[in-house]
């Protein structure tokens, strides 16, 4: 599986984030959602369920597949849009 800049925005604008969240913060969020606008629900649709479910494939895949043993410059290369926070480069 291949993560593609926009891909990775959707999924953190479908998920709101800010980029300090956890992997347990994230999940928090798409049980949240995902009974929010399950298809069952009144207010429920198919196509926002999708999205959620695919936004959540997309941000678990990076955070699992994440690598820390990189340089500076492999790290910026491998993942162009993250950003240096205290020192350390994190995900978002």
């Amino acid at each position: 599986m291949k993560i593609t800049y926009q891909e990775f925005q959707n999924a953190i604008k479908i998920f709101d984030l800010i980029g300090l969240e956890t992997k347990k913060d994230i999940k928090k969020r798409y049980l949240k959602l995902s009974k929010q606008y399950h298809p069952d629900k009144q207010n429920g649709s198919n196509e926002k369920f999708q999205q959620i479910n695919d936004a959540y494939k997309t941000l678990e895949y990076y955070i699992d597949n994440f690598k820390f043993q990189f340089s500076q410059d492999e790290f910026q290369t491998q993942y162009p849009f993250s950003k240096k926070e205290n020192g350390q480069w994190s995900l978002w």
